[in-house]
């Protein structure tokens, strides 16, 4: 039996449920008007993400236009022919989205463009892990992948999640191991 994904020596875990507007975002698909480009990012609450938001993206690389700050994390994406790290940005809410942090330019990065399709019968989850060294990682796992190869601690919350959920939102949420907070938004 190999070892449980997540495991070992993360120090936080994001997740965030991949809808097909999400799948549309990675493919650089998701424009509904010829008038522009489309979204191009992924987008939590910022006031109960915040937390575990700033120990991902650690560094302050600028101001916003609306003042808040811009902070930057290293993104490592390896597999068994290479070991890449990409520098990911975070951006601070917008007078139009006032509640909403984005992660930007996720049709750009690597790791992200392998995203599968998802499934409303079986739904998939983008996963962010967080090692001690400050870096961090990211996977896409379905709900029956989670059961068969994740670590318990990580799989629970993002199944939860799927229960806590109102409307057709996105389930999502983030564990701090260090001191045991956990979100789940609703």
């Amino acid at each position: 039996m190999t070892e449980a994904k997540g495991c070992g020596k993360a120090v936080a875990v994001m997740f965030k449920q991949i809808k097909p507007g999400d799948y549309r975002k990675l493919a650089a698909e998701s424009n509904d008007a010829p008038t522009g480009g489309g979204a191009r990012d992924f987008r939590f609450p910022s006031a109960p993400f915040a937390p575990v938001l700033e120990m991902f993206f650690p560094k302050i690389v600028g101001t916003s236009a609306n003042g808040g700050n811009i902070r930057r994390g290293s993104l490592v994406w390896s597999n068994a022919l290479l070991n890449e790290r990409y520098e990911v940005d975070l951006h601070p809410p917008t007078d139009a989205r006032p509640t909403e942090a984005r992660i930007s330019r996720i049709n750009s990065l690597k790791p992200l463009q392998d995203c599968p399709e998802p499934d409303d019968l079986n739904p998939l989850f983008v996963i962010f892990t967080l090692d001690k060294d400050e870096t961090f990682r990211c996977d896409f796992a379905n709900t029956n992948e989670l059961n068969e190869h994740w670590h318990t601690d990580i799989v629970r919350p993002i199944l939860e999640s799927l229960d806590v959920i109102h409307g057709n939102k996105s389930a999502m949420g983030w564990v701090n191991f260090n001191t045991g907070m956990e979100y789940l938004h609703q």
